[in-house]
């Protein structure tokens, strides 16, 4: 909850803008009783660590679930020296979890935060069209046929690690477990 710090990440300002998009689609989510799920997300990089409770207490203190990310490769954003674990499955992120970027884009996944892959904008489309879009389509196959090395943001992404794996190979390509 620092703008400063926030300027200094992302190389513009706005904070206060994304602050208040956020607070009013919950409030709109509330009047219209919907069950959707609204998360904010806090990065784990070292310059915000002192502020993660403040982070924590603020949007919890507006009723909104509050994940923490740990620090990994963001879609080759960042070289961590770790050991990465190989065993490579579609990333879950791109059927569960629709991202809405600080510049109001639909983006492939929380790791797009530059918005280099973004499905579009949701002041010119709806949140469905994009989600369900020929774009959204196009990576989750790419993601199927483990043709991840084509797509530079998730080429040597570990976010797919974060989750449970919800996939398996059959043939050629990766299904989702349970439908056949």
């Amino acid at each position: 909850m620092e703008p400063d710090l926030y300027k200094k990440m992302v190389n513009r300002n706005g904070f206060e803008r994304i602050v208040d998009r956020i607070i009013s689609f919950e409030r709109a989510k509330m009047e219209l009783d919907s069950e959707t799920l609204l998360s904010v997300q806090f990065l784990a990089f070292p310059e915000n660590l002192p502020f993660k409770q403040k982070f924590i207490d603020y949007w919890r203190s507006h009723n909104l679930e509050v994940q923490i990310q740990r620090l990994h490769s963001w879609g080759n954003k960042f070289d961590l020296d770790k050991d990465r674990d190989n065993r490579r499955y579609p990333c879950p992120y791109l059927w569960l979890y629709p991202t809405v970027t600080h510049t109001g884009k639909l983006a492939t996944c929380f790791a797009d935060f530059y918005d280099e892959m973004a499905y579009g904008s949701l002041e010119e489309s709806s949140m469905e069209s994009l989600w369900q879009g020929e774009k959204a389509f196009a990576l989750r196959e790419k993601h199927l046929n483990a043709k991840w090395g084509a797509i530079t943001l998730c080429e040597n992404c570990e976010g797919f690690l974060c989750m449970e794996n919800g996939f398996e190979y059959r043939g050629d390509r990766f299904i989702v477990k349970g439908f056949d």
